[in-house]
């Protein structure tokens, strides 16, 4: 199948992998694409993998049970290793939160929870069967799996552990999926939470272009500050890249307008 973006050669920390090898999240996080209200949508793995080989999904109203369920399903893909991931294996460091402004954000307390859920980590790595056409996807990739609101879980792992992802996903209508702000949102808190890291900004932003159409709020339009258009579309999907123009915030000048 035909990817989206070059294809990277596969971590070694990954390539090394066993199923009693250690987990380490400063190497998963590393050039790991993150996806906020991710629910257990595996066509990302498809479009991507190759491009990235390790996967954070958050979404607060996915059930553990339902999570290794799906786990077994990736087409072409056998688990070698399934383990549940204690939260003080995921964060490690204090770091200044961003909080949101009063008045100008959405409230936090929005967040709709369809049920109740104990909240989990779960990490997953899968291997390519030898039956599996190559073409059909990598070798090996990594799925870290957070029961989480998606901009406090940013902060959580990626302020912590001083890592910046490679790429974030905004896919569908992220303010009707029980979030309580929209992740797209030009000057909202998810991009002054991204824009805050210090260890740095994604490369890609890899959006969903409902919201670029007329009837949507220019308000919300999926574009960031920092962002240009590569003009690129996905094999099979309404999707387009948005590639950084920096990427540490030394480089920042007037960005914000």
């Amino acid at each position: 199948m035909k990817k989206i973006l070059p294809k990277q050669e596969m971590p070694k920390w990954l390539a090394d992998i066993n199923e009693n090898s250690a987990f380490n999240i400063k190497e998963i996080l590393d050039k790991s694409i993150y996806y906020p209200a991710s629910d257990t949508d595996g066509w990302i793995f498809e479009a991507l993998a190759g491009t990235g080989y390790s996967f954070i999904y958050v979404d607060p109203n996915v059930k553990h049970v339902d999570l290794k369920k799906k786990l077994g399903l990736v087409a072409g893909y056998d688990l070698i290793l399934s383990r549940e991931i204690q939260k003080k294996q995921l964060c490690f460091n204090s770091y200044i939160p961003v909080l949101p402004i009063p008045l100008i954000d959405e409230d936090p307390s929005d967040l709709r929870l369809w049920e109740p859920i104990t909240p989990y980590a779960h990490w997953a790595i899968f291997q390519r069967r030898h039956q599996t056409n190559h073409g059909h996807g990598p070798e090996r990739f990594s799925l870290l799996f957070i029961s989480g609101e998606g901009v406090a879980t940013y902060q959580a792992i990626y302020f912590s552990n001083k890592c910046r992802p490679m790429g974030i996903v905004l896919r569908g209508y992220s303010g009707f999926a029980g979030n309580w702000t929209k992740f797209e949102k030009r000057n909202g808190i998810f991009e002054r939470t991204v824009m805050s890291n210090p260890a740095g900004f994604p490369d890609y932003l890899l959006v969903d272009d409902i919201y670029d159409s007329d009837s949507y709020s220019k308000n919300y339009r999926s574009y960031w500050h920092n962002y240009f258009d590569l003009f690129k579309d996905l094999p099979f999907q309404s999707f387009k890249i948005y590639k950084a123009e920096i990427l540490y915030p030394h480089e920042v000048k007037q960005m914000y307008s």
